[in-house]
């Protein structure tokens, strides 16, 4: 699914809709919802790839609906937020956090989880330990294949590890 969130900020991803009554509402990440730039109540546009019309000409973030399936990567750059990761390191005692200890406790298991992340460039991602830390990171480089081609500013890909 493509959605399309505020200021026509769109992203790849996941969605649980469910139907009562007159009023259909759908369930997404806090991660997806703050990229969309998403409040509570607010409305976002649920397109299925399979129905996208493949033909109209897109810009910006909507170039995501030129394409029927986001694109595997194979190489992803998290870079931790400055603000961030002082906060964490002053809540652990001011200790400095090696690259390897953020590796293992934060982004390892947001990868290794069962459902497949989908990222883009230029993504905020939230995430959390499991003591329940956070610490956020932007995604400052995608890369697809053998090729190590970037993938082009403002498209959305499947993470795959």
């Amino acid at each position: 699914m493509v959605l399309v969130g505020r200021r026509r900020k769109a992203a790849y991803g996941r969605v649980r809709v469910s139907k009562a009554k007159k009023k259909s509402t759908c369930t997404l990440s806090s991660n997806l919802a703050s990229n969309l730039r998403l409040r509570q109540d607010d409305k976002v546009k649920v397109v299925p790839l399979k129905s996208a019309d493949h033909e109209t000409e897109r810009s910006g973030d909507l170039l995501l609906l030129k394409n029927a399936v986001p694109p595997k990567v194979k190489a992803v750059t998290f870079s931790p937020l400055e603000d961030s990761l002082r906060t964490l390191e002053g809540s652990e005692g001011g200790d400095e956090l090696s690259d390897d200890e953020v590796l293992d406790r934060f982004v390892r298991p947001y990868t290794e989880s069962d459902e497949k992340a989908m990222v883009k460039k230029g993504h905020v991602l939230l995430l959390r330990d499991e003591n329940g830390k956070m610490l956020e990171f932007v995604v400052t480089h995608v890369g697809l294949g053998d090729k190590d081609e970037e993938v082009a500013e403002g498209m959305s890909c499947n993470l795959v590890c």
